[in-house]
C-alpha cells in the first residue's frame, strides 16, 4: 500500500508557520517542503498532492506591514502609505522603499527569494500559484482588521 505523498507550499502571512507547527504535533511529514521555506511548487508529480493556503488579500497585506513594524524592520509609514507603495515596490522588483536603511543593508548578498522583506513577500496569492489545477488550495478564515 503506498503512503499519501503531499507537499505544502508555504505562502507567507496565510497560516503557514502555523500549519507547519500541527504537522509537526501530529506527526505528519509533508514530502519535499519544511516549515519557514517559502518556495513555489513548479513540478507536479501526479503521485504526489500539492497544498497550499490562502488569505484575504487586505488581512495579508495588514499582517505583512504589522509583522515588519514588529521586527523593526519598516520605516516609519501609516499601513495607507504602505499600501500606496506596494505598486511601485512591485514594479521595480524591490521592497527598498519600505525598509530602513539599516535593515535592508542588512542583507546584501541574500537573494530576494531568500529575503524576509524581498519582494516575494509582497506578491499576491496568485504570485505563487503558477498551476491552479496543480493544487488542492484551503482559503484562510479570520477576522478581518
Amino acid at each position: 500500500m503506498s503512503k499519501f505523498k503531499f507537499r505544502y507550499m508555504h505562502i507567507n502571512k496565510c497560516g503557514g508557520t502555523s500549519i507547519h507547527q500541527w504537522f509537526g504535533d501530529n506527526d505528519i511529514l509533508p514530502f519535499d517542503s519544511a516549515p519557514g521555506d517559502h518556495v513555489i511548487i513548479l513540478n507536479f508529480d501526479p503521485e504526489i498532492t500539492n497544498i497550499t493556503t490562502v488569505r484575504n488579500p487586505y488581512n495579508r497585506v495588514n499582517s505583512i506591514f504589522n509583522q515588519w513594524r514588529k521586527n523593526g524592520w519598516l520605516q516609519e509609514m501609516k499601513l495607507k502609505t504602505f499600501v500606496k507603495l506596494l505598486s511601485e515596490c512591485i514594479k521595480k522588483e524591490s521592497c527598498e522603499n519600505l525598509i530602513k536603511p539599516d535593515v535592508w543593508n542588512r542583507w546584501p548578498d541574500i537573494p530576494d527569494f531568500r529575503s524576509p522583506v524581498g519582494v516575494r513577500m509582497i506578491m499576491p496569492c496568485s504570485y505563487w500559484i503558477k498551476n491552479l489545477k496543480g493544487f488542492e488550495i484551503f482559503k484562510q478564515r479570520g477576522a478581518i482588521y
